[in-house]
């Protein structure tokens, strides 16, 4: 026996949301039929105007509700440090912090090309240009410690190199468990790793770990 159209529907709505599986999308569906008429009346009214009522930002790549960008339009912040990201929703973690008052941009992803995301894709190309029109001394790569986080970290320090650009490079400092993402972190570990966070050095006299070699790039 079938679960009714209607549930398969949704679920096939719902496992289209991140880490939702069959069994879980399952679940939501039949949870559904215990919510009010008024309730799902809601819930369908916020789904459906969601793609209208949230911006991109043009500048730092936001998400935001109201008219303008609260970040970008905060004339008390720092201008001269930016922290480059790669999730939009990781920068109301940076704010519950209270210990970043900078400004952010965030990239489209990371750097993946088994799943499509090479720099072209992902933004990297308007980060640069950001940079370039702005006086920034400090960059902070924020990006969960893992392969792809580090790729990305590498390509864009190549990057501004290449185009000779001089401002201090940092990362998030390494207490953060490998392989994790940033989204499931707590305020506090946050807040510990962006104190503690770790110069990126630059020079050709380093470990090649930093920086592609020109024969690497060339292969995005």
């Amino acid at each position: 026996m079938e679960h009714p159209k209607i549930i398969q529907e949704l679920v096939e709505d719902f496992i289209k949301l991140p880490s939702i599986g069959r069994k879980t999308a399952l679940r939501l569906a039949y949870s559904c039929l215990h919510l009010s008429s008024e309730e799902l009346k809601k819930f369908s009214n916020d789904l459906a105007s969601i793609k209208e009522k949230i911006h991109v930002c043009p500048i730092c790549h936001n998400l935001y509700e109201n008219d303008v960008c609260p970040i970008c339009s905060d004339q008390t912040r720092d201008k001269q440090t930016l922290m480059v990201i790669s999730d939009s929703k990781n920068i109301m973690q940076f704010e519950n912090t209270n210990q970043y008052f900078g400004q952010y941009f965030c990239l489209d992803g990371l750097i993946n090309p088994s799943v499509g995301n090479l720099p072209s894709t992902i933004g990297v190309d308007k980060l640069l240009k950001h940079i370039k029109e702005n006086s920034f001394k400090e960059i902070i790569f924020s990006f969960s410690p893992d392969i792809t986080g580090e790729i990305t970290t590498m390509y864009i320090t190549k990057l501004l190199k290449a185009n000779k650009i001089d401002v201090k490079l940092s990362r998030l400092a390494y207490g953060i468990p490998i392989n994790s993402q940033l989204e499931y972190l707590d305020e506090e570990t946050l807040s510990s790793s962006l104190r503690q966070r770790i110069q990126i050095k630059t020079e050709s006299n380093q470990s090649g770990s930093s920086t592609f070699s020109k024969e690497e790039t060339d292969e995005f």
